[in-house]
Formats: structure tokens, C-alpha cells, sequence
């Protein structure tokens, strides 16, 4: 098993335990087959018998996700709470790792954005070079429902949607492309928005493009998810673009 010591110039030695490599054994026999368990990282919880465990699951090489673990040596569990400060430990975690990972999305995007410009379509009118980036689908509950407002949302500030495709929407792929070449001649928030609401909507028709076409969007979909964005709507505001 793979120990990920941290660096040396910490304030403290956080190493793998006796109790953190049983735990790791028993939680690599409940990840499917072809998922790998990586330990990141292990430490002791304050007055307490009880170690933090920080795990990776991992596929094929790629980092599917992280979570964490609780255990004496003994007995483990998936999360622990913290009686005297009314706190869950795993919440807690899921917090700073989410918070860290937005972070991490955030000072990438700029250089995203400049790269993919053909998978955006940009709403408003203030010339302003700070905007509201949303990751959105066409097919995604949330996304229609967001869109439905955008002329109110747009007076606040511009929006920078990024057609995001998801895998498990068989028709948001084809409706994506259209979008974009559709948008590509609006000359108006109002055309675009229009635009929009058409291929939002449920039931509608149109012409699907081509395969080539569709691969080719969803290559650049491949390279939001390398980015860390998984889910739609995701929206990051303030974002200054390049």
C-alpha cells in the first residue's frame, strides 16, 4: 500500500498507523472492482483514541474522489461528531475539501474560459471583463429553471454560460451544438436568450448535428470535467477573464 508521507517541513509528522492500514484494508473491500484505494493522509483526533483517515479512490490512475474514515483500531466509521463542540467531523472535512477545490477551479478558470471561448455564450452588456461563469445543460432540471430568469439576472452583472453537455442527458450533446452556432450570429441578449430558451425547453424539435460535431464538443466536455466541474448549474461569480 501506497503512504503518502507529508512534507518534512511541517510542523508535525503525520504517518500511516497500524489502525490506519487495517482501515485501509477494510474499506478496499467495499470499492468496486477496478477502483483503487489510495491513503492520503492520517492523524490523531484531540483527546480521543480515535485517528482521521483521508482516503482517494482512484480508477485507472485518476482520482475519482476522496473521503475519510474514523477509526480506534478497533472499530471504525465513516464519520465521528464532536459532542462537546456539536460538530461532525466528516461534515467538516467535505467542507474544507469542497471549499478547497472550488478555489482550485476558480484560478483556473480564466485560462479555461480563454481556451474554450466556442463553448460559451456570453449575456449582457456592461463591457465589463468580470463576469458570473455558469457551467449549464440544456437538459438539466436546474439549468431550465435558471434560464427561465436570466433577463432579471443579467441586470446584475453579465453571465458567462459554458454549454456543459452531461453524459447522462442523450439529448443535451446535440442541443449544445446547436446553441452554439445558433448564438454565434445573435447580434442581441434577446436573440441569444431566445436562442436559448428554445433548446432548454422540453419536447423540442430540431435538427441534430453532425457526429463530428458532437465528438468534437464533447471532447472540450471532457476537459470541464478535468477542470473539476462535475454537476450543473455550476456557477462562479466575480470571475476576471483574460
Amino acid at each position: 500500500m501506497k503512504k503518502v508521507l507529508l512534507a518534512a517541513g511541517l510542523a508535525s509528522f503525520l504517518f500511516a498507523s497500524d489502525a490506519s492500514d487495517k482501515a485501509i484494508d477494510f474499506i478496499k473491500n467495499l470499492v468496486p472492482k477496478g477502483y483503487e484505494v489510495e491513503l492520503v493522509k492520517t492523524e490523531k483526533i484531540p483527546n480521543s483514541n480515535y485517528e482521521f483517515i483521508e482516503f482517494n479512490i482512484i480508477e485507472n490512475g485518476v482520482v475519482k474522489g476522496s473521503d475519510v474514515f474514523f477509526t480506534d483500531g478497533n472499530y471504525g466509521s465513516p464519520t465521528l461528531f464532536d459532542l462537546k463542540n456539536k460538530t461532525d467531523l466528516k461534515a467538516d472535512f467535505m467542507a474544507k475539501k469542497e471549499a478547497e477545490k472550488q478555489n482550485q477551479i476558480i484560478a483556473k478558470l480564466p485560462d479555461f474560459i480563454a481556451k474554450h471561448k466556442d463553448m460559451t455564450v456570453r449575456l449582457g452588456n456592461s463591457g465589463k471583463d468580470v463576469v458570473t461563469v455558469v457551467f449549464s445543460d440544456p437538459e438539466c432540471p436546474w439549468c431550465k429553471k435558471q434560464i427561465g430568469g436570466v433577463e432579471e439576472k443579467i441586470k446584475e452583472g453579465d453571465i458567462l454560460l459554458v454549454l456543459t453537455p452531461l453524459p447522462m442527458h442523450p439529448n443535451a450533446l446535440g442541443k449544445s451544438v446547436n446553441i452554439l452556432k445558433e448564438t454565434k450570429n445573435a447580434k442581441t441578449d434577446a436573440e441569444k436568450i431566445k436562442i436559448l430558451q428554445k433548446y432548454f425547453a422540453d419536447n423540442v424539435e430540431y435538427k441534430e448535428p453532425s457526429d463530428a460535431e458532437k465528438d468534437a464538443l464533447a471532447k472540450k466536455v471532457e476537459e470541464v470535467f478535468e477542470l473539476g466541474v462535475s454537476y450543473t448549474p455550476a456557477v462562479f461569480k466575480d470571475i476576471k477573464l483574460k
